[in-house]
């Protein structure tokens, strides 16, 4: 079962919420020499507004290296250990100066609350369709699924199988659809505390600051290799990813497959964010 790790209880007071201002990130071995083709990793362990350590993960991480003066950039992948701790992993393509970048995009909370609208408000975002047969026009919501309170129109796709859904018009047939258009987004879903989890600049794609220096220098590979472009095209058929000058290989989002433990009982497991 696909799994994102949520926190110990549903309703966790703000100020024991995830606070970037409050972590730095660590560059592991930042003394030794790097060579392209190293494995370079980051930790950090996540801390609340109140500066303690966090003892549960789930917190939605984005990290990256990058060199700015070559147009290189790569991404890393993001292992929560699921007690507050998170390793960083990066492949080093390119030689140089390495910059590395850590960002909080989505407290462990925020993704709670997220997951409870996805659950209880599936239709926040709605659709609408309008009908017209001669001088009669009517405009329904649609959407992915709605209730079904009162008839609806079916138009799912039949060659791909989407589903697609709009309520019957009162007095005209379904075929009489002639456009369709975005309807809005319902307002005050957010209960409690919630809204303090979606703060810009506080808690949503906000910065972690490093420790000490955030780069590293890479020397060129010591083994009898091809250099530069030619080091980074050996190294896609690894399958990794990366951004250089104007060549760039994409990373297609993973996740860990967690074996089945009873409610409560989450050990030895690894959640991988895999990020663009």
């Amino acid at each position: 079962m696909i799994e994102w790790p949520t926190p110990p209880n549903s309703s966790v007071p703000f100020q024991k919420s995830s606070d970037p201002s409050r972590v730095r990130f660590v560059i592991l071995n930042s003394a030794k020499t790097f060579y392209v083709g190293d494995q370079l990793q980051v930790m950090l362990q996540m801390r609340d507004f109140e500066g303690s350590p966090k003892r549960y993960g789930g917190d939605y991480l984005q990290a990256r290296i990058h060199t700015p003066a070559l147009k290189a950039g790569s991404a890393g992948t993001v292992i929560d250990k699921q007690n507050g701790t998170y390793y960083i992993n990066f492949t080093l393509f390119w030689p140089g100066k390495v910059e590395v970048s850590v960002l909080l995009v989505h407290p462990s909370e925020g993704i709670q609350a997220l997951k409870r609208l996805r659950e209880e408000q599936p239709e926040r975002v709605y659709f609408q369709s309008t009908f017209t047969l001669g001088a009669v026009s009517e405009t329904t919501v649609c959407n992915l699924c709605l209730s079904q309170s009162q008839p609806l129109c079916n138009f799912t796709d039949i060659r791909t199988g989407e589903p697609w859904f709009c309520y019957r018009p009162k007095e005209l047939p379904c075929s009489a659809r002639v456009t369709h258009t975005m309807g809005g987004y319902q307002q005050n879903l957010l209960i409690g505390e919630e809204g303090l989890y979606f703060q810009s600049g506080i808690n949503v794609k906000t910065p972690i600051s490093p420790s000490d220096l955030n780069y590293i220098t890479v020397k060129p590979s010591p083994r009898s290799e091809p250099s530069g472009i030619r080091d980074l095209n050996l190294l896609l058929l690894k399958g990794n990813c990366f951004n250089f000058e104007k060549v760039t290989r994409d990373c297609h989002a993973r996740a860990s497959i967690r074996k089945s433990t009873p409610p409560g009982r989450v050990t030895g497991t690894e959640k991988f964010q895999f990020v663009k």
